[in-house]
């Protein structure tokens, strides 16, 4: 019964040796890694649970609800993304504003839209956070008529500066 054994260890010392043997093992890794992550993200999240058994919702109608809530705030190409910790659905959402409200506005009335939506359709017990992210800005008009939206520097703009 030793037998076995023993050849085991020889096979893995001698694969162990070959250098194209790491390079496959790590590649295997990776892609176990990735294929956990990808599969984490397409599982539906657990919203409840009654006396039949669990409620879940899938993260593309997250999604759609999200985009809808965005586009009544006029706010446009939304990015979700939505990860559970601790048993509460926490949301983050990187828009472009396509109207000419302040970033604090803007982020505040989505905030407030997103929450609104996602506790009635989901309920506040399972809400976390909402953060908003904006990565994009529509110039106001007045700052495009201005020059063109550029300003130009001209002499009366420098300072002079000595050096002591």
């Amino acid at each position: 019964m030793e037998v076995l054994p023993q050849k085991v260890q020889e096979w893995i010392q001698q694969l162990s040796r070959d250098p194209n043997f790491w390079l496959g093992l790590v590649a295997v890794l990776f892609l176990i890694i990735l294929w956990a992550r990808l599969y984490e993200r397409l599982k539906p999240i657990k919203v409840s649970k009654n006396g039949i058994g669990q409620i879940r919702v899938s993260r593309s109608a997250l999604d759609g609800l999200v985009r809808m809530a965005c586009k009544r705030e006029y706010a446009c190409q939304p990015r979700v993304r939505v990860k559970v910790t601790g048993g509460k659905i926490n949301i983050e959402v990187r828009v472009k504003s396509k109207g000419e409200q302040p970033i604090h506005n803007l982020a505040t009335r989505l905030q407030t839209g997103l929450a609104q939506v996602l506790y009635e359709n989901i309920g506040e017990d399972e809400i976390g956070r909402i953060d908003v992210i904006v990565r994009g800005l529509k110039p106001s008009k007045k700052a495009l008529e201005k020059n063109d939206g550029y300003h130009t520097v001209g002499k009366e703009d420098l300072v002079q500066v000595d050096d002591d």
